[in-house]
Order: structure tokens, then C-alpha cells, then sequence
């Protein structure tokens, strides 16, 4: 009886201390451009390399919308929602689209069939994480998600590419160009 009793004792705790899972594992929402820097200060970011995508300082640049939130899971891989939009004259989105172009060696992979909007693409639908920047216009939106719901999203549904699955797996698409499966 005594031991049925610590057991249960145990268990009540366990559930008890399950109310400070978000604070104990971490979670992080910025939305100020200001905190850009911080995004890449974050533990736990899943293929780091594809933030090479984004530019190194926004602050600076003409910002039109950021959003960033991560949260750190009890498994140790975090979920991610970023998206950058930057508004460049006609020489800086000539020099950004450069830049894309080039990144690891040239293999970043051009997309005008899945996207609302031209991308330049480093993942795609690979372990549940994609990582592009959309062209619309004179705006680059730059977008990362990863371990992430589609339901549980707060950035624009329409950078998401089609065939998006709940699960943030892409119809049909896997792959990462910094690797080989």
C-alpha cells in the first residue's frame, strides 16, 4: 500500500511539474527587427547552414515584416517559424538575387511552379523543414520553418509552398542543397 501510495505521489508531481514544460525547454517570439541578430544566437536550430539564406544584418535594410518563434522541444530539436520581408531598390534586388544565386556553390534551386512567387530555394519539404526566399517584386520574403504545424503557423500562408502538408512535409519535394540522402 505504501509504495502504490509514493507511486502515486510521483505521478501527481510528474503531471504538476508538465505546467513548466514551455518555460523549463525554452520558447522565444521577436518580432522587433531590432532582435534579427538574436535569431542566429539560438541553440537547437536545425541545419544552421540554410540561414545563410537570409541576409547577415536587416536591421539596416528597408523591412517590411519579421516575425521569429522558436520553440525548443522536449526532444531537443526546436520548431521554427521565420519570415523576413525586405523592400530593395532595383540595384540592391539585382545584387540579393546574386547572392542567392551563389549560395553553396551555385546550388541553390530556382522555383516558379510551387511558390505564389518566384524562389530561390537551399530546402525544401527535408525532415520537415524548408528554407526559401520568394521574389515579389521589389519585396524578397525569406522564409524558414521547421518541426512546425501548419496550423500552428503565424506567418503568411502564402510564402508556403503548394502541396505544404500539416506535418510541414512538401508533396512530392525533399531535399537540401548543402547535403546529399
Amino acid at each position: 500500500m505504501k509504495k502504490l501510495m509514493f507511486i502515486c505521489v510521483l505521478l501527481a508531481l510528474a503531471l504538476c511539474s508538465l505546467g513548466c514544460v514551455d518555460d523549463a525547454f525554452g520558447h522565444e517570439i521577436f518580432t522587433d527587427i531590432n532582435d534579427y541578430s538574436k535569431v542566429f544566437e539560438l541553440p537547437e536550430i536545425r541545419f544552421r547552414e540554410v540561414l545563410e539564406l537570409f541576409p547577415e544584418k536587416a536591421e539596416s535594410l528597408n523591412t517590411k515584416d519579421f516575425y521569429f518563434e522558436w520553440e525548443l522541444g522536449i526532444v531537443g530539436s526546436a520548431k521554427i517559424e521565420l519570415s523576413l520581408s525586405v523592400e530593395y531598390n532595383e540595384k540592391e534586388l539585382n545584387e540579393e538575387i546574386t547572392r542567392l544565386k551563389s549560395l553553396s556553390d551555385g546550388k541553390t534551386v530556382y522555383d516558379t511552379e510551387i511558390f505564389e512567387y518566384p524562389a530561390y530555394v537551399v530546402c525544401l519539404g527535408n525532415h520537415q523543414t524548408s528554407c526559401y526566399a520568394l521574389i515579389d517584386g521589389g519585396v524578397v520574403h525569406y522564409v524558414y520553418v521547421s518541426l512546425i504545424y501548419k496550423s500552428d503557423m503565424n506567418i503568411n500562408r502564402k510564402f508556403l509552398p503548394k502541396g505544404y502538408s500539416q506535418s510541414g512535409q512538401v508533396t512530392g519535394q525533399s531535399y537540401n542543397i548543402y547535403w546529399e540522402e
